[in-house]
């Protein structure tokens, strides 16, 4: 009697929509029998991947992220496979958007028991903040939503966010919780445990800017540059002006932060870098001032050449500069 044969084909069935993608394949190539029994999941999970792993919204769809966020916490399966999450816009209360319309912002009974379950299960909300913050999730508080959607991203390797000014992302729900995730992750570097972190897979962060005025900027940002796994940061029209990286947080791994179209000050991008445990390249293509007065174009290349690297030993000029081509040339800047 074959292996397979030793329980029902609807059993098989539910265990194999207990697994992942890469799994099945397995399963699929260890005889006819259970490719045959597998086929079904096989489907299902090429279709969940290719509907949820690129997921974004455009700025007027307001109710994106109620709807999606109830799909992910019911099927967890589809939250493994998104692998790209666009914010670009979410500074909606829907219960106020929605006030005096023919369809007012309403949570079905089930629904609220789902949200209210997670929220209580969740670990990186303190317990204290819990009740606040289940209220504005069932209030249709977007920020709140965006929060708990990308807590539930396992497998999330790009983030793109808007600014906050002019009605971006709130990050007063998201911040707090990654600078927590990232400190777990710097004690569990050593071990397996920072694997199995929230964002332990985040490689790249991207500044999405909807208003074409000003890219989403480092201080507010610095929780996610603080994960262990983040290696690439890419955020146009940035102004920012300078700030000194939170000693709470441990230094940042990133590998690469470009920056078209920006405005930095020298001392503004070296207080950055400070907090950067390189090596690293920052690259700036210089754009130009809107509300302010516009400040001395005094640099388009920063690099720590090496791991904690002294500050007298990065390089800082432009990319015309003789030495900096010279180590372009051998090989030493990507």
């Amino acid at each position: 009697m074959e292996f397979v044969t030793l329980l029902p084909a609807e059993v098989w069935d539910t265990v194999f929509t207990h697994l992942h993608l890469h799994e099945l394949f397995s399963i699929c190539a260890t005889c006819r029998s259970f490719r045959s029994l597998a086929l079904h999941s096989l489907q299902r999970h090429k279709a969940l991947q290719s509907r949820y792993f690129r997921l974004g919204h455009d700025c007027d769809y307001n109710t994106f992220w109620y709807p999606l966020l109830l799909t992910l916490l019911r099927d967890p399966v589809a939250a493994h496979y998104v692998e790209d999450l666009e914010v670009e816009y979410a500074n909606r209360n829907l219960v106020d958007e929605l006030a005096g319309t023919e369809t007012p912002w309403t949570t079905l009974p089930e629904d609220e028991t789902l949200i209210r379950d997670e929220v209580e299960v969740e670990k990186w909300i303190p317990d204290t903040e819990k009740g606040a913050f289940l209220d504005k999730l069932l209030a249709g508080d977007e920020h709140a939503m965006v929060t708990l959607v990308v807590l539930r991203l396992p497998n999330l390797r790009q983030l793109s966010l808007p600014t906050q000014c002019f009605g971006g992302l709130d990050f007063d729900h998201l911040m707090p919780i990654v600078a927590r995730i990232a400190q777990a992750a710097s004690k569990a570097e050593d071990g397996a445990g920072g694997t199995t972190l929230p964002l332990s897979k985040l490689e790249r962060l991207n500044g999405n800017v909807y208003n074409g005025y000003c890219g989403v900027d480092f201080e507010g940002i610095a929780p996610l540059m603080a994960l262990p796994s983040v290696r690439i940061l890419s955020t146009p029209w940035c102004q920012e002006e300078g700030f000194d990286w939170p000693p709470t947080l441990p230094k940042s791994h990133v590998r690469q932060i470009d920056i078209p179209d920006g405005t930095v000050p020298r001392e503004a991008i070296v207080r950055l870098a400070r907090g950067i445990r390189g090596p690293c390249v920052i690259r700036q293509e210089w754009g130009f001032c809107r509300y302010w007065e516009e400040p001395e174009h005094d640099w388009d290349i920063l690099e720590i050449p090496f791991e904690d690297a002294r500050e007298e030993e990065w390089i800082v000029g432009f990319k015309t500069d003789d030495d900096y081509k010279l180590k372009l040339f051998q090989g030493f800047v990507v």
